[in-house]
């Protein structure tokens, strides 16, 4: 216990250069001092007297230890932050570190609201300081940092670079990375540019290789193979976390929880991944079969179109040849009967009345075949050019006929 604000001084001149993350451990315990209770204590050596030990003795251990007098570590410490600026460095260092424990109490505490404020007051005095920016970092971290993305990776990116050999630096900037980009899943116009990602994968690299048995490291590992999508990696990394985390720490349920729940979720969003791959295999199934029905009776359609046009083709070209027919009778019929009727008269205006009905018959065909196909296309020039003759025909055999 320290008993003196003397002593108090002593040991934040002892203080390891403020880029090590040994100082944030030693500053993190130093905090942890003024918020152990003296009840707490107390109760505890008392319940290892012995049962008969004798009321003297509870007095006595009191007055050895120092338990029961008033705890004057925090005043000290609000002494040590708020006394004016010195020239002198190590004065200085002592009124840093003091700002650093209180810090961490508040942090501790959860009380943000005062943690911004003293942050924000001392700001212009401390943040020369590497380890000030470190701390600035994890108050963003604790407020919205999705709002401020760009600032908090930016800031997290530099600290890395300030304090390079800080494992907890570099872990800070990879913690950053994966609070932003998990908030941002169901907001992809909010989340920030791949390559952050990867560095923050990067610095989670770094941090482990710096300190490979810290067991909230493994953890963000894990977050941050989570946000590549290769669970089996992510929980392994968590399960390494919740094996290795120390049952003695005074936070180990609150850091337990946490890993539960982040290997909960990475389950969870696992499962969802998979149904969502599946759902869309079936899908894709659906869709194939539907494409192969719809080509099936598209192919029926067309054999359907296609049996149907050879049908009328076949009907037509039977009424053409029908046509024909008809015609090669009626012109074999009207030209027997013209040849009799006219065989005791002018053989030359008979054979000028067979021109006749010859050119009328190619007339009447090639009337036919318009009606059969129309007015357009190849076989309608076919007709005109029957019909053509046919009048030429005709022509000649009237010119025949006034011989």
């Amino acid at each position: 216990m320290i008993a003196s604000k003397a002593q108090l001084v002593e040991q934040l001149q002892e203080l390891h250069d403020e880029t090590e993350r040994i100082y944030e451990k030693e500053v993190m315990n130093l905090a942890m001092v003024g918020q152990k209770t003296n009840f707490e204590q107390w109760t505890q050596l008392v319940l290892d007297l012995p049962d008969n030990a004798p009321v003297g003795n509870v007095k006595a251990l009191l007055e050895q230890t120092g338990l029961g007098r008033e705890n004057h570590f925090d005043s000290w410490v609000d002494e040590l932050m708020t006394r004016p600026e010195s020239t002198d460095p190590e004065e200085e260092k002592v009124t840093f570190a003091a700002f650093c424990i209180r810090i961490g109490q508040l942090r501790r505490n959860q009380n943000r609201t005062q943690e911004n404020e003293l942050m924000a007051k001392y700001r212009e005095r401390f943040d020369h300081h590497p380890f000030f920016n470190h701390l600035l970092l994890m108050s963003m971290l604790d407020q919205d940092p999705v709002a401020k993305s760009k600032r908090v990776l930016e800031l997290a990116d530099d600290n890395t670079r300030t304090m390079p050999s800080n494992a907890g630096v570099h872990h800070a900037l990879a913690i950053a990375v994966a609070d932003i980009f998990e908030a941002t899943e169901l907001t992809p116009e909010l989340r920030p540019d791949a390559k952050w990602l990867q560095r923050g994968i990067e610095a989670s690299e770094v941090a482990l290789e710096l300190d490979p048995k810290y067991p909230k490291f493994h953890c963000t590992a894990g977050r941050l193979l989570a946000l590549q999508e290769k669970y089996k990696e992510a929980l392994k990394e968590i399960s390494v976390a919740i094996d290795t985390e120390n049952s003695k720490q005074s936070d180990y349920a609150l850091r337990i929880g946490n890993y539960r729940m982040y290997y909960q979720r990475i389950q969870e969003k696992r499962h969802s991944v998979a149904m969502r791959q599946e759902v869309q295999k079936q899908l894709q199934t659906a869709r194939g079969l539907i494409q192969e029905m719809e080509t099936s009776m598209k192919e029926m359609e067309n054999k359907q179109a296609q049996l149907e046009e050879d049908t009328r083709s076949s009907l037509t070209k039977n009424m053409e040849f029908l046509g024909l027919f008809a015609g090669i009778v009626s012109f074999t019929i009207g030209g027997v009967s013209i040849a009799g009727a006219m065989a005791d008269r002018s053989l030359v205006g008979a054979a000028g009345l067979i021109v006749v009905l010859m050119g009328a018959l190619l007339g009447v065909f090639a009337g036919f075949g318009v009606i059969l196909h129309g007015y357009r296309g190849e076989k309608s020039r076919r007709n005109l050019l029957v019909f053509a003759l046919g009048a030429v025909i005709t022509a000649a055999g009237v010119f025949l006929c006034f011989l």
